[in-house]
């Protein structure tokens, strides 16, 4: 080596990332062939509804991960599964000990985001009951970490028609809404600002807006239930408990409808919770299923004050804007989705040494405008530093909005309003 040259010492450095929030539920995924199966074994012939020999039961693990850094894939992730890993168990026994491949069952081992569904062929016997519950694990590619995923427990059961007896499943046991990928919100947010939008309302209504949906399959003995017999009621209770909710109403605002077969819910209002659908006859429950709703926000990648070029002496007003995206875009009106409280910390020389003063929050929103007098800085060499950031946090459920005497503001339809 030249003597007049020198090499440091090399040191490592890598990319530290954050772990991966993994979740596993299981779902029915036909509805015409649900958990719930009835047999009629007063006949020649037993008789079932549905025949699964006929119209198989597709039961799903619905594995998902979310990953904070927007680097693994985000969402399903059952594409992800290692083969030799998939174990679905029925009363608590490996399915294969249990049931007969092929004939009784199959798994889908292809790599899409079906991998791991359960295909079922096997009636059940009648009054019986079979558990299910699902293991499987992936690999985090980023890490090098293997994740093990566990699912809750899904029942599928048998009734004999015999006595006549009631039984319901939800074709949504479990719902899961993340309002940036809203196009509904998204379009009531531009539209309440007078921003320029294409096509109505109903041209954004999809499976991901806000407004969610839930089909309930009632059984009667071996027969479907298009609409409910006499003296028989349907109500949607707060789970574990047992008081009727009334869709829209102050005291069950996010429970839109409540119309046999059809349950619809207003995520806004819904951070995590749990309803009950049951069914009454005689002044009792002989039938119910429990759906579960969760609102979790993405959150962004990547954020910054839009601009940073220095600011003018005379200037009397300081203007910024945030920047934030995902992944692969720019996320648009970030107000609709987040609350964003802006921040700055002046800096100064004490001496020789830089400090800072304390920090000092702005108004919130997308847009800064602050008197550059509040910003504590000087004109001197000593004292006209700045830092400049934003926080963002995930908006909260909606609520209905009250006076300080709890009466319930309307708008120009009488409709509540919430916020």
């Amino acid at each position: 080596m030249n003597e007049n040259q020198f090499a440091s010492q090399r040191s490592h450095t890598r990319v530290k990332f954050e772990p991966l929030t993994v979740s596993c539920s299981l779902v029915c995924l036909t509805p015409l062939s649900p958990a719930t199966q009835s047999i009629n074994v007063l006949s020649g012939t037993p008789q079932y509804e549905p025949n699964r020999a006929l119209t198989p039961t597709v039961i799903f693990p619905d594995v998902r991960a979310a990953d904070p850094d927007n680097v693994f894939h985000h969402g399903p992730a059952n594409s992800y599964l290692s083969l030799d890993t998939i174990q679905w168990y029925v009363d608590g026994e490996p399915i294969e000990d249990v049931w007969t491949v092929t004939t009784d069952y199959t798994i889908n081992t292809t790599a899409t985001d079906l991998r791991g569904a359960l295909t079922i062929n096997k009636n059940l016997p009648a009054s019986s009951k079979a558990v299910l519950r699902f293991k499987g694990s992936f690999l985090d590619w980023r890490t090098g970490i293997v994740y093990n995923v566990e699912s809750d427990e899904m029942s599928l059961t048998c009734t004999d028609k015999g006595d006549d007896s009631l039984s319901c499943s939800v074709d949504k046991p479990l719902v899961e809404y993340d309002p940036l990928f809203d196009d509904l919100l998204l379009y009531e947010y531009k539209v309440a600002r007078g921003i320029t939008v294409q096509g109505t309302r109903a041209d954004y209504v999809s499976g991901k807006c806000y407004e969610q949906s839930v089909n309930v399959i009632l059984v009667s003995g071996t027969s479907l239930q298009n609409s409910l017999s006499a003296g028989v009621t349907m109500r949607v209770v707060r789970h574990g408990q047992s008081t009727a909710l009334t869709p829209n109403s102050e005291a069950s605002p996010e429970l839109m409808l409540a119309t046999y077969p059809t349950i619809k819910f207003d995520m806004r209002q819904i951070d995590k919770a749990e309803y009950d659908v049951q069914f009454i006859k005689n002044s009792a429950v002989v039938a119910q299923a429990t759906i579960g709703l969760h609102t979790s926000t993405t959150m962004p990648s990547f954020g910054k004050p839009l601009r940073n070029a220095d600011i003018s002496p005379s200037q009397q007003v300081y203007e910024n804007n945030v920047l934030l995206n995902l992944a692969d875009r720019m996320i648009e009106y970030p107000e609709c989705f987040y609350l964003i409280q802006w921040m700055t910390q002046a800096k100064y020389n004490d001496n020789g040494t830089w400090k800072y003063a304390a920090e000092k929050s702005w108004q919130r929103g997308e847009h800064l405008l602050a008197a550059i007098e509040g910003l504590d800085i000087g004109l001197t060499v000593n004292d006209s530093f700045f830092d400049l950031w934003f926080n963002v946090d995930a908006h909260g459920k909606d609520e209905l909005l009250t006076d300080e005497n709890d009466v319930v503001f309307t708008d120009e339809n009488d409709e509540p309003l919430i916020g």
